[in-house]
């Protein structure tokens, strides 16, 4: 039986050395390379959509703590600074 050769398109993407050593080594544990878990995530999303990642309990009580004004906001990147160095 002939086999029928599927178009594939190609996606690249730019990360740490270090990051993608780690990842690598975590995929290789379960069998996996970069590229076959990138393909089967890309084919999730398309199949599936995107998984919530801001419905995790840390995330929701963060958006909680946004929006009743328990965090500081600041109006400039130096004031955030000046404030995180104060904590230090």
């Amino acid at each position: 039986m002939p086999k029928t050769k599927l178009k594939t398109e190609s996606v690249s993407t730019r990360i740490s050395p270090a990051v993608k050593i780690v990842a690598a080594q975590k995929l290789a544990q379960s069998g996996l390379t970069i590229s076959e878990f990138l393909r089967l995530s890309l084919v999730n999303v398309a199949n599936d959509g995107l998984t919530d990642f801001l419905s995790t309990p840390e995330a929701l009580k963060a958006k909680k703590d946004v929006e009743s004004g328990k965090l500081k906001s600041f109006d400039s990147l130096d004031d955030l600074w000046a404030d995180l160095n104060d904590e230090a």
